[in-house]
């Protein structure tokens, strides 16, 4: 097209590119880096050139329409539909990446006011707008532009050739500017899409560390650059624009029919609160699924190689998030759960219940404490169990009723605690010849997602063959609570959290740690001990990665032996949180566990995630 144009004017313009340009006039004026992004989008005032700049090639055109006569239309207008239905589908496989970008609306909802009211209304009004405007123009380019074979045949010549047929070289250049304005503000709206979606990822620790790094002004410029080379590479390897074009439109298709299917179900699970409902649910995400997958389908048969790099890019980045990003993004995911009730529930889980085994009457109330602490507030439950243990054969009818009645005040001050706290508790009361046999079956009839354990001497001999018959082969996550029986988890404040290296328990670690940061904030210190110097950079290192992971105030590396170093610590924390292992032929309580179960002035929480 700009060669087109260049023959009409007889010259070639030489100036530097209109971004480039107004990116250094940015710089030099020394705006904060949000307010660059602004200016760089295009701001109002590109927005109004480029929609005046429609406006002259529509308005004289339905002028000029307005004097033909009906059957001169009727002829530029027939056949209808030349190649059928068929033909418009195909075409809208190509033609979807001019609707790409309304999202980006969405994608910086963070920075504008009001955004349930403000993003729907800027949404709906662009695209209706669009639209209007792109279909109003395509008329015209039939009617009074040519037949619509020999504007195929101008390929992206065509809206050049058929503006400049009913306004002149005006006309043409009109175009032109349009089509310098809509690919500026394209570019520019993608870029800062790009950043918002970067900064959401790295948010989620869904890219490499080195790109997670922003400027003062929260833009992942590393992450930015990456994406650019990525869609140089991509252009590079397909050696041809229409199948790059096809390749997004693809992608974009699938990422538009999981939105709405994402959209359907925060509608079937309550919807988000104080959130926007779209209208005309259920058959608008219905509608938008199967109008998108029907796409996709269509361009696998009618653009193979875009289909090919499409599933190849995807696949490549299901297997890159696999191997490098998975256990981060598992981190970070169980602890904004944990911080997050609603992310619970729209996720689709039921609502997450703690079991409690509950034997000693002045443990029970601070046992129920600490669970509704560990249950999403508002969404978790809480089951306390009491095993009256019970031998029909030997039975003494008084120890079976002091039996009976320390289970019952087990409950009782269960259930007074948990109306201070104001909330549910749900109590079970069952007898049976074995504790452990009871345990295990309510915890497979129930199947609570966390089992937590009040002991006050987890030193003692035979404490951990116990509780690992209990949790033999459960799919529940099980805490370990070692601590005075007036222990509550309201006077903790200083939280320690020693760190061997990799462990199977970091997402039950980043849970328990954010549900304790959701009643109130604590201070969360990770120690890490290695037994040489040289070891100590790269420790300290990653464990400044996970403190940043789960929201820890300090991180310290020290060198020397362990158990000394980390008695030092425990005695001035009020809570040490620490991992076990369920791995089969691994005792549950190692150790270090037991060492530091026999502290008297160390309050200890065992973890121990479930078995993959």
């Amino acid at each position: 097209m700009l060669a087109h144009i260049f023959r009409l004017s007889g010259s070639v313009c030489r100036a530097p590119a209109p971004s480039a340009a107004l990116d250094r006039l940015v710089s030099r004026l020394r705006l904060p880096a949000r307010t660059r992004i602004a200016v760089l989008a295009g701001g109002n005032a590109v927005t109004i050139a480029k929609v005046v700049a429609f406006l002259v090639l529509v308005v004289p055109g339905l002028a000029l329409l307005a004097g033909r006569s009906p059957g001169a239309l009727t002829t530029s207008l027939t056949p209808f539909l030349p190649h059928g239905l068929g033909g418009v589908l195909a075409a809208m496989t190509f033609t979807f990446i001019a609707l790409e970008g309304f999202e980006v609306i969405a994608a910086v909802s963070e920075e504008v006011k009001q955004p349930i009211r403000t993003i729907p209304r800027a949404m709906f009004l662009s695209i209706g707008g669009t639209l209007a405007l792109y279909l109003l123009l395509l008329f015209l380019l039939l009617t009074l532009g040519g037949s619509w074979e020999e504007l195929g045949r101008l390929g992206e010549r065509a809206v050049a050739v058929g503006v400049e047929r009913y306004l002149g070289s005006f006309g043409t250049w009109v175009v032109v500017v349009a089509g310098l304005l809509a690919t500026f503000t394209a570019l520019s709206s993608a870029l800062l899409a790009a950043s918002r979606v970067a900064f959401a990822m790295a948010r989620d620790r869904a890219l490499p560390r080195p790109l997670m790094r922003t400027s003062r002004g929260g833009i992942p410029r590393q992450a930015l650059g990456v994406s650019l080379g990525l869609a140089l590479l991509l252009v590079a390897v397909t050696r041809d624009v229409e199948t790059a074009g096809a390749t997004a439109s693809l992608i974009f298709l699938l990422s538009f029919a999981f939105t709405n299917g994402a959209g359907l179900l925060v509608r079937v699970r309550g919807g988000a609160e104080n959130g926007y409902r779209a209208p005309l649910y259920p058959m608008l995400p219905l509608c938008g699924i199967a109008g998108c997958l029907a796409l996709s389908a269509l361009q696998v048969v009618t653009a193979p190689l875009a289909s090919a790099v499409a599933a190849g890019w995807l696949g490549l980045g299901v297997l890159i998030y696999w191997v490098m990003f998975r256990e981060h993004a598992e981190r970070v995911s169980a602890r904004m759960e944990a911080l997050d009730e609603d992310l619970v529930r729209l996720r689709g889980r039921r609502p997450p219940l703690v079991l409690v085994p509950l034997a000693n009457p002045a443990r029970a109330a601070a046992l129920t404490s600490f669970a509704y602490a560990l249950a999403p507030q508002g969404w978790g439950r809480v089951l306390g169990l009491t095993v009256v243990t019970h031998d029909p054969q030997g039975a003494v009818p008084e120890e079976f009723s002091a039996k009976l009645e320390a289970a019952q005040a087990a409950q009782r001050a269960a259930a007074h605690r948990a109306s201070e706290l104001g909330i549910g508790f749900e109590g079970v009361l069952t007898v049976d010849a074995d504790f452990v046999r009871a345990t295990r079956r309510l915890i497979r009839e129930r199947a609570p997602e966390v089992v937590l354990f009040g002991m006050s001497r987890l030193d003692r001999p035979g404490s951990g063959g116990f509780l690992e018959r209990v949790v033999a082969d459960s799919p529940s996550d099980v805490v370990i609570l070692n601590a005075p029986e007036d222990f509550s988890p309201d006077r903790v404040e200083r939280i320690l959290v020693p760190v061997a290296g990799a462990a199977s328990h970091d997402p039950l670690r980043a849970r328990v740690l954010g549900m304790l940061e959701r009643a109130k904030p604590r201070e969360v210190t990770l120690l890490r001990v290695v037994s040489k110097p040289e070891e100590a950079p790269a420790a300290a290192k990653q464990l400044a990665e996970l403190a940043e992971d789960l929201g820890a105030a300090r991180h310290l590396v020290e060198v020397g032996d362990f158990l000394p170093i980390l008695l030092t610590h425990a005695r001035q924390a009020d809570l040490v949180v620490l991992g076990s292992s369920r791995r089969p032929g691994t005792p549950l309580l190692g150790s270090f566990v037991r060492t530091l179960a026999a502290e008297p002035d160390v309050c200890l929480l065992a973890l121990a995630r479930r078995t993959p």
